[in-house]
């Protein structure tokens, strides 16, 4: 009965899920576009996609609806897709959306990441403040003002507000009996992460741990201050046991290496390759995002391009949260 009921509850709010959505896209749809502009983006309803032509798809929101983008204006004459204004702030994520609207002092400075087409091309806004740009993913300080100009910007895909990382809960013990570690080392000796380097993006750990201060190997990327937090997961991850039972980790033979998470983007996938670094483990999390962020993007297209590396996240400490802005505001993981 519970499990029915449960069933039916999680139902109810998917079906409430996708009414939301075609209801927010209807209300979008007003007079087709008629005078198109290539390279412009415009909302679209499209059933089939395989045989799109002359349009390049940017974003999927859900229920056969579409952002698009049209790129050969010979076969826009031909085609019989319908094409829709998109509302000014579409490129902006839900928190950042809220903000736009209800600040009334435009000159109020802001974090943002963004990710944006072609990095080759110049945006045609200033900022206040570039904090970090890479490939196709940029970090700034700009005022609310400035964010009408970067809405406008057909080079900027996404803004959303920039989020500081925090660590989890510090670990008091670990049991690797739990989830077949325990047995998996007894079983397969050798498998004990020898010739591996394993990357720990967060703050720097503790590099004269005696659990594995002979296998450190920092590259430049580590962040100036260490944590405990991030001390544990070293020690999780490659500690020896020198100092205890619950000193010793998976992988006892591994190198070990620090890249901060002061900058949640990837770092750079040539610098992975260089120092042999194929895993990193993030143990952090952010405020609860219900959309695709541009961080989710840049680690997806990492792994597309580069699919020998492995990012490994945490499931994380929140799950009895729930975001506070955007379409599914109040609803659970």
């Amino acid at each position: 009965m519970k499990l029915f009921i449960s069933f039916s509850v999680l139902l109810l709010f998917t079906v409430s899920s996708l009414a939301q959505h075609t209801s927010l896209y209807e209300s979008m749809k007003t007079s087709p576009v008629t005078n198109i502009r290539i390279s412009s983006y415009y909302l679209s309803q499209l059933e089939k996609t395989k045989e799109l032509k002359g349009f390049e798809i940017i974003k999927k929101l859900g229920n056969h609806y579409y952002i698009i983008k049209p790129t050969d204006s010979s076969l826009l004459a031909n085609s019989n897709i319908k094409l829709y204004t998109l509302p000014k702030d579409w490129k902006l994520s839900p928190t950042l959306k809220k903000l736009y609207a209800t600040t009334n002092h435009k000159n109020t400075i802001v974090k943002v990441s963004m990710r944006i087409v072609d990095h080759r091309k110049n945006t045609t806004t200033s900022y206040h403040k570039i904090d970090y740009s890479r490939n196709n993913n940029i970090i700034a300080e700009v005022t609310v003002h400035q964010l009408e100009d970067l809405m406008q910007d057909e080079n900027i895909l996404f803004i959303s507000l920039y989020k500081t990382p925090t660590t989890e809960a510090l670990v008091s013990s670990s049991n690797f009996s739990v989830n077949g570690i325990t047995s998996a080392t007894i079983m397969y000796p050798n498998i004990n992460g020898e010739n591996s380097s394993i990357s720990i993006k967060e703050l720097l750990f503790d590099v004269s741990d005696i659990d594995y201060f002979t296998r450190v190997r920092l590259n430049g990327n580590e962040a100036e201050s260490a944590d405990q937090h991030a001390t544990a997961m070293a020690t999780l991850v490659g500690g020896s046991g020198n100092s205890g039972p619950t000193g010793k980790g998976v992988a006892q033979q591994s190198t070990l290496s620090s890249s901060s998470f002061l900058q949640l983007f990837p770092d750079d996938t040539e610098q992975f390759i260089t120092n042999d670094i194929y895993i990193q483990n993030h143990s952090y999390g952010v405020s609860v995002e219900n959309f695709y962020g541009n961080e989710a993007a840049a680690y997806d297209e990492q792994i597309f391009t580069a699919p020998d590396l492995v990012h490994v996240f945490s499931v994380g400490n929140s799950g009895l949260e729930n975001a506070q802005d955007g379409e599914y505001a109040g609803l659970y993981n």
